[in-house]
């Protein structure tokens, strides 16, 4: 099935060539080299990131030195416009070198597997290889139980024609043996009845003679008795009468003993008859001879089905031992292979462990980072930490950590509005102050007009406009009327240009004075906007690190307090109009790549079946960091060393 299903991929495997597809297919991606791939495309992607974050900076400085720009009056644009291109020129050739690089790692990816074949119908193949692999074993297993059945069988036609020879023999030898039966039955039963019609004549005639003697020895007995009656008074009778008894006595016991004999006798002689009788008409029948002969048949039989199965047993044993020589090949082999390849796993290892030799001092610099990043500076948290022996899990030093970002969060808006407002209020007073400056400036440059033309006029014509030029600059300016009337007023006065030059000294001292004062201001708005700027710039990290950690499923709960704990202390309406504001500002830093990324991430992730979610969240827990990584390679070392410790103790018991 193998074979086949991968024949049908024409992309793998053409009429045309005879290469095996899993070569070829072993062949480039061994070229590929998959895991030193993913590394450089690891380094890759972070090289990418870092640039999208330093473009991102870039552009909002640019943005910000453009809007300064746009601020500008026409005559500093200028002079401020050749920074402005150059910066614009750099970012340019940032961009282009971000897009060549891309370009460069994109074609060089795309070398990589632009001829990678298509892994799944090889995995496919792999996998019916495999169950057609198992059903061959199962197949292997049962041929060798037939064939030891077979060679259990090897002599059964033989053994079968044998059985029909032996049942014909048998029912032959059975009717003889019959037939002989019944000749023998016959002529036993006649001569049974003969000996019982002898014997029972002998007996007839022996309980005559039994009669007669018993009639006689009553008749003794009964003389003895009375005699003895007649006798009982003397005891002569006595001594007469006890010898004869005696002698009747023995008498009767040599009789017995004689009847006993001969019957026993005559008891042996029949019996012995009998067999004689037996034993001729066996010699008569014959069976007995084909009773033997049939015997010594049935154990040549049996002796030839036991060759022949000692045979068979020997070619199964000797087959058995075949195999078992293959499997301890082949397991020799096969300990070899992962001899070597634990050997090179143990190398490797060792390499590892030789690079990562300063592992417990990148913890402990990881360790101090986590406790810089994540630290609090609430008194009473401190305390706690302290009481808990600092083992607060992750979630609940992020809930900590987001709960005290969101109070910075807040405290930050309301720093931002009220500098915003005193920025305000600062940017009218400079406008004032640059309209002041400006009319002074004005009236300077005018009183210097006028007092050059009373130079050379010799006339003090211009000394009310300068009264009424310090006049304006001190109280605000006044009209062109009140002026005309108070140059008619000093008209005559001779020591008003030394007034005027006094007044023109002092006008130079506060105009002087008023442009500190302007530059000052200048400075702290320069100030203010680089702290607005600063402001914004750690509004949006607090906004992405809010994102990020509402984002965060295990304290989404947390996140939601402390997030609606923290827009209590704003209006809503002035919440939402800066979270909208955040969140523009936010998506609008994204780039389309980014944003492309995002959305192809999550239509994969929605198109992934439940088991593949699991095996994603699965591979994302143990790629999360290098501990992770280390531990996972560790329980799957610990695992493959248990298992085959098993599999060779179970080889060897």
């Amino acid at each position: 099935t193998s074979g086949s299903k991968i024949d049908a991929v024409p992309a793998l495997a053409p009429a045309s060539q005879s290469v095996n597809p899993f070569e070829l297919a072993i062949k480039v991606w061994t070229t590929i080299n998959l895991t030193q791939l993913q590394k450089t495309l690891d380094e890759q992607g972070i090289e990418i990131i870092s640039n999208q974050k330093s473009s991102l900076i870039s552009r909002k400085e640019l943005a910000t030195k453009t809007k300064d720009f746009k601020k500008l009056p026409d005559d500093s644009k200028l002079t401020e416009i050749k920074p402005l291109l150059k910066s614009y020129q750099t970012e340019i050739d940032n961009l282009t070198k971000r897009g060549k690089a891309a370009e460069s790692h994109f074609l060089n990816l795309y070398r990589c597997l632009a001829e990678a074949p298509d892994p799944k119908p090889l995995l496919e193949a792999s996998v019916d290889s495999v169950i057609s692999a198992s059903h061959v074993t199962k197949l292997a297993a049962e041929n060798t139980k037939l064939s030891n059945q077979l060679s259990r069988y090897a002599d059964y036609e033989i053994i079968k024609a044998k059985l029909l020879e032996l049942e014909m023999k048998s029912i032959e030898n059975t009717n003889a043996k019959l037939k002989a039966k019944e000749i023998e039955m016959k002529a036993l039963m006649d001569e049974r009845e003969r000996i019982h019609t002898l014997k029972e004549e002998e007996l007839s005639s022996q309980v005559q003679e039994f009669r007669t003697i018993i009639a006689d020895l009553r008749a003794q007995a009964d003389l003895a008795e009375s005699q003895l009656a007649n006798a009982t008074s003397s005891g002569e009778m006595n001594t007469e009468t006890d010898q004869p008894d005696e002698i009747h006595v023995a008498e009767l016991e040599l009789v017995s003993n004689a009847l006993e004999r001969s019957n026993r006798r005559a008891l042996e002689m029949e019996n012995r008859n009998l067999e004689l009788r037996q034993q001729l008409e066996e010699l008569k029948s014959g069976s007995k001879m084909s009773e033997i002969t049939s015997n010594f048949e049935v154990k040549i039989s049996d002796l030839e089905r036991d060759n022949s199965l000692l045979a068979g047993k020997l070619e199964m044993v000797q087959s058995k031992i075949n195999q078992s020589k293959l499997l301890e090949q082949e397991t020799n082999s096969s300990l070899k292979r992962d001899v070597e390849i634990k050997n090179k796993e143990i190398e490797d290892l060792r390499s590892k462990i030789a690079r990562t030799s300063d592992y417990d001092e990148l913890k402990r610099e990881l360790d101090i980072f986590k406790a810089i990043e994540f630290s609090i500076d609430d008194d009473e948290t401190v305390s706690q930490n302290n009481n808990n022996n600092n083992k607060q899990s992750l979630e609940k030093m992020l809930l900590a950590r987001n709960k005290k970002l969101e109070s910075d969060l807040t405290v930050m808006r309301n720093t931002n509005m009220e500098l915003t407002q005193q920025l305000e209020k600062l940017t009218q007073q400079v406008v004032a102050l640059s309209q002041s400056f400006e009319s002074a400036k004005q009236l300077n440059e005018k009183l210097e007009n006028d007092l050059l033309r009373t130079n050379n006029s010799d006339t003090i014509s211009i000394a009310p406009s300068m009264s009424g030029t310090l006049l304006h600059s001190k109280s605000g300016m006044k009209s062109t009327t009140g002026l005309n009337s108070l140059i008619r007023s000093v008209t005559n006065d001779s020591g008003i240009l030394h007034i005027i030059t006094q007044q023109r000294d002092r006008f130079k001292l506060r105009n002087t004075e008023l442009e500190e004062d302007l530059r000052k201001n200048w400075a702290t708005v320069a100030d203010l906007r680089k702290e607005l700027e600063a402001l914004k710039k750690d509004n949006m990290e607090l906004y992405e690190k809010a994102r990020y950690m509402s984002s965060y499923s295990s304290v989404g709960d947390g996140f939601d307090n402390t997030r609606s704990h923290g827009e209590s202390a704003l209006s809503p309406s002035s919440f939402r109009n800066n979270n909208n504001k955040y969140r523009d500002a936010y998506e609008e830093g994204l780039t389309s790549f980014q944003q492309f990324k995002g959305r192809e991430t999550e239509r994969v992730i929605s198109n992934m079946s439940p088991m593949e979610r699991i095996a994603y969240q699965f591979t994302r827990m143990v790629l999360a960091n290098r501990t992770s990584r280390n531990l996972f390679i560790v329980y799957c070392l610990v695992l493959h060393v248990l298992v085959m410790f098993i599999m060779m103790y179970g080889v060897s018991v």
